[in-house]
């Protein structure tokens, strides 16, 4: 029920809606986009319900936008024995959308080539109904809106992970930390994150 409330919000909020059957890359679009929108922890439960929201579209994009120190806070309070089993952690979520997100942009480009194809159709087709012309214009626009809901979330998974790797070091320090900043990094660079300077640190005695 909730794709079904969430086109009446969209229409409701005059975003692009469209009635057309999903093509095979467009299901695939969305199918991989669900990952790259739920929060990582199993334990963040209104978070994922705000995710779930998102996604499908009941609430926009800017009334959803997940809390920064949930993720800190909910990894905190797992008892590890491990003070660097929280980095590792930490690690972990993060090369999961490393892994996770390329995916999503070849498929990503590919819906918005069969996009193009679909816009050139509508020019040279002169009898088409204003439902068919509608749907067709509101199935490229749910594309384009989905695929930058994702890119949206990755930066605000970035920065999320960001937040928690800072308080991770403030409260436990550790060694593996370095591991997981390197991975952040990379994250940033590759979604397009410019990340923040290093401190810098003074070190004495021995």
């Amino acid at each position: 029920m909730l794709p079904f409330f969430g086109k009446l919000g969209a229409k409701f909020r005059r975003e692009p809606v469209s009635d057309f059957r999903y093509t095979d890359y467009e299901r695939e679009l969305r199918d991989r986009s669900w990952a790259l929108l739920m929060p990582q922890l199993e334990r963040q439960y209104f978070q994922r319900w705000l995710a779930e929201m998102r996604r499908t579209r009941i609430i926009s994009v800017e009334d959803t936008v997940p809390s920064r120190d949930n993720y800190v806070k909910k990894l905190l309070s797992r008892d590890y024995r491990s003070s660097g089993a929280r980095f590792a952690r930490l690690e972990m979520d993060i090369r999961n959308d490393r892994a996770l997100y390329p995916n999503f942009v070849v498929v990503a480009n590919t819906v918005a080539e069969y996009d193009g194809v679909r816009l050139r159709s509508l020019e040279r087709t002169p009898d088409l109904t204003r439902e068919e012309t509608e749907d067709a214009y509101g199935r490229v626009e749910e594309n384009r809106l989905l695929v930058w809901t994702v890119q949206k979330s990755m930066r605000e998974r970035a920065d999320i992970y960001r937040f928690a790797l800072q308080r991770l070091v403030i409260e436990t320090p550790d060694d593996a930390a370095i591991g997981a900043e390197q991975e952040l990094t990379a994250f940033e660079i590759e979604i397009g994150v410019l990340p923040p300077p290093p401190p810098q640190f003074a070190v004495y005695g021995k």
